[in-house]
């Protein structure tokens, strides 16, 4: 039996009501839901819905990102992202 994971809409970036400090809640709750599901040791985490607000998100979202992807390789922990299409720049 695969055990799966799953974690959707962390919408990093966004800045709801204009308050940075929404920021800051939406990283806080990526990290939270990941360590939570790294402690029930699944097989693989999948995200769906929107990882970032804007589908150019700043450097800092982006290294946050990194760094708790790091964490899931760390623990061998396979994670998949579903990305909607519409949002991919097309060359």
């Amino acid at each position: 039996m695969v055990r799966v994971a799953h974690i959707s809409d962390s919408h990093l970036g966004s800045s709801m009501f204009q308050l940075v400090e929404r920021r800051e809640d939406a990283r806080k709750c990526l990290g939270k839901a990941l360590d939570m599901a790294m402690r029930k040791s699944p097989d693989i985490i999948v995200h769906t819905g929107d990882l970032f607000h804007e589908s150019l998100p700043q450097n800092d979202d982006r290294n946050f990102v990194i760094k708790q992807f790091k964490k899931l390789k760390d623990k061998v922990i396979a994670m998949y992202q579903i990305v909607d299409s519409s949002l991919i720049r097309r060359q």
